[in-house]
């Protein structure tokens, strides 16, 4: 329970006064010679044959010489001659009586082992009294330092064994998903969005819009791996993108769990506009749902203790409140955690994957595409969202152009057919708005049209120069 400190010093002078140089006085070779010994006597010091003469010396020849290695520490003075030695000892007399005798150990070998002139005391021992609580205090810190060690091990662990989305490309080539668009990161959010992510999110409700075909009413569900991945932003925004073409969009709150649509669009959800109201019968479906504008309109949820069941009921009273909107989209649970959520296969057409940017595990990505998959759903496309690697088009808007997905195949009778988007160059930021006849984006110029579509898909490269 004792800390004994003492230091000592090795000089190139020997016994005689005659420095290693030849001189009577030290020079600055004689410093410079010293200070490089001070290294080699330290190992000399901890070595195996000092300590045990050591400890024949101060008549502790039973103790062994491990313990007295494992308790003592030396360290040399800002890269002086000087050498400070500190020991952790049971008792505070054989503590100093050991420490005297190694210094003593070191004066005789010393000179023999290194050529060192002389070893001097430079400090006589000094003892400090090491309580129970300062010792508890000094285990804590180790023990908190390992601790911070071993998370950041684990972290970098993680990293390496469950690597997270970080090419976009690979939510095409890797888990063969139609991609939809790429949202950039927006440090803005949620206070106001810039040009560049409304831009995103405008592409990807004109190429979902292409996808779906010609159907009278689409009902898409948009759900994610796990919470957090941005999935209620990106349903709302594409959402109003959508409303912006003139399309009748509702937006429904199926995340019962933790709806947050509603908040998107209005500061508080009162009971009386929402779908637990409506699926109780307490109001009609005019009072639930909620006008956000010309276009869009709102069915929001509010957490309650008894959650509404994803049954026949519910999704008979939703097709009813659906009749006469172009697009309804779903707020909808991560699938990757919550499997309810497959349910809503019965009531949608199919379901918008969105990948948050180095959030989800790759194999976590996986797990959810193959619940997907295997429940019978149909993936229109994927979203990434928050990407942190991309340059938007208002960047270089000159010379920035835009690939086009793959537009599925449209049937004979379709009274909506899909634009050629192919390598159209930004002119100008605006407004995407309703394709023209001839195959050109209000804003833009099909530039390149007679070389036929495209093959690549927006999520490949989807800023390029």
């Amino acid at each position: 329970n004792y800390e004994i400190k003492a230091s000592v010093a090795v000089t190139p002078a020997d016994a005689e006064g005659k420095n290693l140089t030849g001189s009577k006085y030290y020079t600055r070779d004689d410093y410079e010679i010293s200070e490089k010994m001070a290294e080699a006597a330290i190992y000399c010091l901890k070595s195996d044959d000092m300590i045990t003469e050591a400890l024949k010396e101060a008549g502790m020849e039973n103790e062994s010489v491990k313990q007295v290695q494992n308790n003592i520490s030396f360290s040399q003075f800002d890269t002086t001659q000087i050498i400070e030695i500190t020991l952790h000892w049971s008792g505070e007399k054989t503590g100093k009586t050991l420490i005297n005798a190694l210094v003593k150990a070191a004066g005789k070998e010393l000179p023999k082992q290194i050529s060192v002139g002389k070893v001097t005391v430079v400090s006589s021992p000094q003892t400090t009294y090491m309580s129970s609580r300062f010792q508890a205090a000094k285990w804590l810190g180790m023990l908190t330092a390992a601790g911070l060690l071993l998370g950041v091990l684990s972290a970098l662990m993680s990293a390496f064994l469950k690597p997270t989305l970080l090419n976009t490309a690979d939510m095409e080539n890797v888990f063969n998903l139609d991609s939809l668009g790429i949202v950039p990161k927006d440090h803005s959010l949620p206070e106001k969005m810039n040009a560049d992510t409304q831009q995103s999110f405008e592409l990807a409700a004109y190429v979902l819009r292409n996808h779906t075909g010609s159907k009278k009413q689409k009902t898409i569900y948009f759900t994610s791996s796990i919470r957090g991945e941005g999935r209620t932003t990106v349903t709302a925004e594409v959402g109003k993108a959508l409303a912006a073409m003139q399309k009748k969009v509702l937006l429904i709150d199926l995340d019962l769990r933790n709806p947050s649509l509603g908040r998107m669009f209005q500061k508080e959800t009162s009971y009386d506009h929402s779908l637990n109201a409506l699926y109780k019968g307490d109001v009609t479906a005019d009072e639930a749902v909620v006008k956000a504008g010309p276009y869009l309109a709102l069915l929001p949820a509010i957490l309650q203790h008894s959650l509404i069941p994803y049954d026949d009921t519910l999704f008979d009273l939703l097709k009813t409140v659906s009749e006469g909107y172009d697009f309804v989209l779903v707020d909808a649970p991560p699938v990757g955690t919550v499997s309810s959520v497959l349910a809503i296969n019965g009531f949608a057409d199919g379901a918008v994957f969105v990948a948050g940017y180095d959030e989800p595990s790759l194999a976590m990505i996986q797990k959810s595409i193959d619940r997907l998959e295997k429940s019978g759903a149909e993936i229109i496309g994927c979203i990434v969202n928050k990407a942190q690697t991309i340059k938007t088009a208002l960047d270089k808007p000159k010379k920035t152009r835009i690939r086009p997905a793959k537009v599925k195949e449209q049937k004979a009778d379709s009274k909506e057919t899909d634009a050629d988007i192919t390598k159209m160059t930004f002119t100008e930021p605006v407004r995407l708005k309703e394709p023209a006849k001839k195959d050109v984006w209000t804003g833009y110029h099909a530039e390149d049209a007679d070389e036929g579509p495209d093959t690549h898909s927006v999520l490949d490269d989807l800023y390029q120069e």
